[in-house]
């Protein structure tokens, strides 16, 4: 089981994945790279203190809640600051990212739709991110019969394999 020792520092975060809502806490001192999209890693995400919710059509697991648990990068869809810590953190580890465009971003069976942040003016390194970063995002499931829809948040970073589409508008 994982635990966050008394001396780290824990940082809230959520993290979406193809069809959960897993929200916990990270430890800050040491997982500050999950947020930086230019390593092109996709991590295993140990959290603690979580709580599930299905975002589809599925029941949540029941409990609904753990001391610990592991999200495996290859189902993560998007890593979402909750708090300021982790929120200054994640603009902070891609500040690199100058150019934008609002888009949605068609990811598993979700859209994302905000301000795509990324790299270069003609968009040529976009394709070989593993992610990046969206600002002022909101997230549909579009799943018939989904049961979440509709978070909103200042930042979220998309992680995922599972990109399909990013449609400017």
């Amino acid at each position: 089981m994982l635990t966050l020792p008394p001396s780290r520092i824990p940082w809230h975060v959520q993290a979406l994945t193809l069809d959960f809502l897993v929200d916990g806490y990270i430890d800050g001192s040491q997982d500050k790279t999950y947020f930086r999209v230019m390593d092109n890693v996709l991590y295993n995400i140990g959290l603690v203190n979580v709580h599930f919710q299905a975002t589809g059509s599925l029941p949540s697991p029941s409990p609904d809640s753990a001391p610990s648990t592991i999200v495996y990068g290859e189902q993560l869809v998007a890593l979402i600051p909750g708090d300021e810590a982790s929120l200054v953190s994640a603009m902070q580890s891609n500040n690199a990212l100058k150019f934008s465009t609002h888009a949605e971003v068609f990811v598993g069976s979700y859209v994302v739709r905000g301000t795509v942040l990324y790299y270069d003016i003609n968009g040529r390194l976009f394709q070989s991110y593993r992610g990046f970063p969206v600002q002022d995002a909101e997230i549909n499931c579009r799943l018939p019969g989904a049961q979440w829809s509709g978070l909103k948040a200042p930042y979220l970073v998309v992680l995922s394999q599972h990109k399909q589409l990013v449609v400017p508008n």
